[in-house]
């Protein structure tokens, strides 16, 4: 029996999706901090897959690569990405939880309605879901599901709080936990653990749990994606990602042990 033929190279695709908070969660500080960082974000999501059809170019086409964003577009996180995504050269398509018409009444009269106007205008694709107003909390669930099940990389604008509702960022980020093998963890560092007064590099968490640090609360005050260097206290809150596994281990770390029985 011969050897099927090559198929020819096909181009690289990447679909990025957003959840995060609305408009009314951030604040003025925080959006000023917010946008570059979701500009890089998607500026290096951009420069990795040109990488990756660089370097397997036998199995890539030369053809550019096809960057999507799919958002709720929703005021805040959505619309914010939306705008940094088109900067990067993305596509967007706008997945809604009704149609248009519908939809603008989620918007305050103004400012907020004349931006979900902007943001809905700009986007090359708009994907109408069968929500009914009679059930809210259904028809934002169906679009975070849409979301995820799209994404190859979703990206969460999120405060690490639990989930406040069905289908709020927290949730959209945990059913997108459940389609991975990955577990989401919180973990405070206890006075005297092995964690308390050393950095994620001397403690190399990833090499030695396999979980990825997304941030740190201290306080009052978020650190997000903490460098090797960053020293851990007492105190400290870890949001980190893993296998199931590396959830115990990192607990082992941050933990003080039971003393024994005598």
């Amino acid at each position: 029996m011969g050897l099927p033929e090559p198929q020819d190279p096909t181009p690289v695709v990447l679909n990025v999706g957003i959840t995060g908070h609305r408009a009314g969660a951030l604040t003025a500080p925080m959006l000023r901090k917010l946008r570059p960082i979701v500009n890089g974000v998607f500026r290096r999501l951009r420069e990795a897959t040109l990488s990756l059809q660089q370097s397997e170019d036998a199995l890539c086409s030369v053809t550019e690569p096809r960057l999507l964003l799919h958002t709720g577009m929703a005021s805040g996180s959505d619309q914010i990405a939306a705008s940094s995504a088109r900067t990067s050269g993305y596509l967007v398509r706008a997945v809604l939880p009704f149609e248009p018409d519908e939809y603008r009444k989620d918007f305050a009269a103004g400012k907020e309605l004349r931006g979900f106007e902007k943001a809905l205008a700009s986007a090359d694709e708009v994907h109408a879901l069968p929500g009914d107003r009679s059930d809210l909390n259904a028809a934002y669930v169906e679009v975070g599901q849409s979301v995820v099940g799209k994404a190859d990389v979703l990206i969460a604008i999120w405060d690490g709080e639990q989930a406040r509702g069905p289908g709020g960022t927290a949730h959209v980020v945990q059913m997108a936990l459940e389609e991975t093998e990955e577990t989401s963890a919180e973990t405070v560092v206890e006075r005297g653990s092995r964690a308390d007064g050393h950095s994620l590099k001397e403690l190399r968490v990833e090499t030695e749990t396999g979980m990825f640090v997304l941030a740190v609360q201290r306080g009052s005050r978020w650190i997000y994606r903490p460098r090797a260097g960053f020293q851990l206290r007492e105190g400290d809150r870890l949001i980190s990602v893993g296998p199931e596994e590396g959830e115990e281990e990192l607990q082992a770390l941050c933990g003080v042990p039971a003393p024994a029985d005598v």
